[in-house]
Parts: C-alpha cells; structure tokens; sequence
C-alpha cells in the first residue's frame, strides 16, 4: 500500500494553520462583547444633542472594522462573503448627521449588531475546540501524562483511567498520535462552519445584493461613458490640430513655389508636386481637385507671360 506523504504533508500544514486560526478566532470573539455594550450604549445616548450624532457613527464603524475582519477570514476558508453597506454619500464626509443616517438607515449595519453576540459564541466554542483537541494530542503525544503520574500518583488519558503504572502511561503515546491527526484534521472544517454561520448575518440580503449590483453597474456605465467621452474630445483636438498643421504646412509649401516660379520654375513645378501629393495621401477627395487646379494654373517652364497670369490667378495669400 503506497502511502502520499506529500497529500499527508498538505493536510497536517492545511491542519497547522486552521489551529492557529481558531486561537485567532477565540482572541476576536472575546472582543465582540465590549463592541456590543459600547453600540447599545451609543444608541441609548442618541437622544443627546450633538453626542449622538458623533458617537453612533464612530462607534458603528468599529463594529464594521470587525465584521469586515470576519468576512475576510471568512473568505480565506472558501465562503465568499461581499460587502453589504451603502456607499458613502459624498456630503457624509463632512457632514455629521448625513454621516449619522447613512449608518442607522443602513439594514447591514443592525445585521452586524445582530451578529455580535451570536458569532462570540460560535466562534468561541468552535475555535475552543479546534485548539483544545490538537493540544490534547500533543500531551499524550509528549507522555504528559506518564509524568503528572509520576508526582502525582494519580492521572489518566484517553481510554486509561486511570494511569497506575509508567507502562499505561506510554499509551498515551498511540491515543496522543490519534487525537492529534483526528483534531488537525476536524480544525479546518470547524472553520468552515464557524464561517459559514457569519454569512448568515454578514453577507448582503437579495434586496442588498440587487442594490449593490445595479450601483455598481451605474458606476461601471458612467466610467465608461466619461471614458468614450474623453476618448471623443481626444480624436476631435487630434484631427482640429492636425488638419490646422497639415493646412499649415501646405500654404507655406505654396507660398515657397510662389517665390520660386520667376526665378527656378523647375523647383517651383517640383514643390507643387509634393504638395500635391501630400494632399492626395492625406486628404485623397482632394486629389481631383488638385489636378484640375494644376491644369488650370501651371505654366509651362520658361513662359513668362503664363508665369505672370499664373501668379495672378493662383496667388497663395
């Protein structure tokens, strides 16, 4: 029988880490408690001008600050559980009562406090007992037992009770290795469990989920509709200052073969040239237009009567 040491490897490390996250998971149900007297004592001062309005608000966001930490661990365990609060409206920043009803009109804010005291206990007990049962092991597994019984006179493990002699104290040794398998294979379903109960309180509602979704689908729109936007105003400054540089270029390329045409009409002829083809690849509607101007308007080398009505019809001004 061929034995996976590496599956097995996995699995203790998978066990390992579930054992120290129930010890994590004792310390943060300890503070559950005090977060829930502290709310209900904020919640009773409300009545009290100015008081109420600072308090509930900072209050209920270390509330959040903790179920956000239960989601999180949550999460590591394989159960997603998604953010169900309200966006922060934009005036709640600075003004104290926008801030004040956007905590207490939010629904995940009393399913936090609901959750509290419940998920102290839960999760008490259940990280309890992923961190007892593994230690359990570990003291027969280190023949605790065989040496309480030694000063003591009288102890027991496991299935021996008790232990009368050193021989009956050693198999504490087998019973340990047992427990301890069996305890860090139990610590990571006891996680599970223990975050599965949180997603019954801390996870959104239908309606929650609904809402989140549809305002994250307007949020998604808007961005994408300012992103076109942007991307419009972009092509449209491109193409404006484009075209304006090309025109640009183009009369001076006129102007130059206007200087030209007494002096070196075959320069001149090839300058026009050029600008015609530069308008032909860019602008490819002005090609006709840019062969009938020539027809019309080029003299032929050498003319200089022709060379002088060229320059009075077709001057670049």
């Amino acid at each position: 029988m061929r034995v996976d040491v590496a599956g097995l490897g996995r699995g203790a490390r998978r066990g390992v880490r579930s054992v120290l996250d129930a010890v994590a998971a004792v310390g943060l149900a300890l503070t559950n408690i005090p977060l829930l007297a502290v709310a209900v004592v904020a919640l009773v001062l409300t009545p009290v001008p100015y008081l109420g309005l600072a308090l509930v608000p900072w209050t209920m966001t270390l509330v959040r600050k903790r179920t956000d930490m239960e989601r999180r661990r949550a999460s590591q365990t394989g159960v997603l559980v998604t953010c169900p609060y309200h966006p922060l409206p934009e005036r709640a920043v600075t003004d104290g009562w926008e801030r004040f009803r956007w905590t207490v009109t939010d629904p995940a804010t009393w399913r936090d406090l609901a959750w509290l005291a419940p998920g102290a206990v839960v999760g008490l007990i259940l990280g309890a007992v992923g961190v007892l049962v593994p230690l359990y092991g570990l003291l027969g597994l280190t023949l605790t037992p065989s040496w309480i019984w030694l000063g003591t006179g009288w102890y027991g493990y496991g299935a021996v009770w008790s232990v009368d002699t050193f021989l009956a104290g050693l198999l504490s040794v087998p019973q340990g290795v047992i427990i301890l398998a069996v305890g860090l294979w139990v610590a990571p379903w006891l996680r599970r469990v223990d975050a599965l109960f949180a997603r019954l309180l801390l996870a959104p509602t239908r309606a929650a989920e609904l809402r989140l979704r549809v305002t994250q689908l307007t949020a998604t729109r808007a961005g994408t509709v300012d992103a076109q936007a942007a991307e419009l105003r972009r092509i449209e400054r491109d193409l404006h200052d484009g075209a304006q540089a090309r025109l640009a270029s183009l009369s001076m390329m006129i102007g130059l073969a206007d200087n030209l045409i007494d002096r070196d009409p075959a320069e001149a002829h090839k300058m026009l040239a050029e600008a015609r083809v530069s308008t032909g690849r860019r602008w490819p509607s002005c090609v006709t237009s840019s062969v009938v101007f020539t027809r019309r308007c080029w003299p032929s080398a050498g003319s200089t009567a022709r060379s002088g009505r060229w320059r009075s019809a077709c001057r670049f001004r």
